[in-house]
């Protein structure tokens, strides 16, 4: 039996970097789990020096959306939201690459997916206190978690003098 993706659907991969070879192939540095630990010191914010996100959206290609907006949020404990990037697109419905279009074997016909992916770099995220780095996509009233990033901010022990 196949067994295709749900639609709408999507991931992020988070990441220190994403390279890009000469190939065409993507290079992720520095892959995050579900969570990060960072250290405070003295009672300073934690910035991570770079942050990039790799996300893969996949919407029924019959239905395209004619916009969307893709949000990185950082949210508290307390569920205090900071949008730390965004991006806005527009589907040009008639000229998606072939690339973008996947065709699933159903025996119905049905099944065309559109594969979008999309890269976010954001240099400098300070990070006041423990909380969750979200990717969300929006279009019309229909939001997609497309994944998260749990960070967790611990202050080292000092030793005793």
């Amino acid at each position: 039996m196949l067994i295709t993706p749900n639609l709408p659907s999507g991931y992020s991969i988070f990441c220190e970097d994403i390279r890009h070879e000469v190939n065409g192939a993507r290079s992720f540095i520095g892959v995050y789990g579900p969570v990060i630990t960072a250290p405070r010191i003295d009672d300073n914010p934690v910035i991570l020096s770079r942050l990039a996100i790799e996300n893969v959206i996949r919407l029924d290609n019959q239905v395209l959306p004619e916009s969307c907006i893709l949000r990185v949020i950082f949210e508290t404990n307390s569920f205090v939201e900071t949008e730390l990037a965004r991006g806005d697109f527009e589907f040009d419905h008639k000229n998606l690459p072939p690339a973008q279009i996947s065709e699933f074997a159903k025996r119905d016909g049905t099944g065309a997916q559109a594969q979008l992916m999309s890269q976010i770099q954001i240099a400098n995220v300070l990070i006041p206190e423990s909380g969750r780095i979200k990717v969300r996509l929006s279009y019309g009233d229909d939001v997609i978690a497309l994944g998260s990033l749990l960070v967790n901010i611990v202050t080292p022990e000092n030793p005793a003098t």
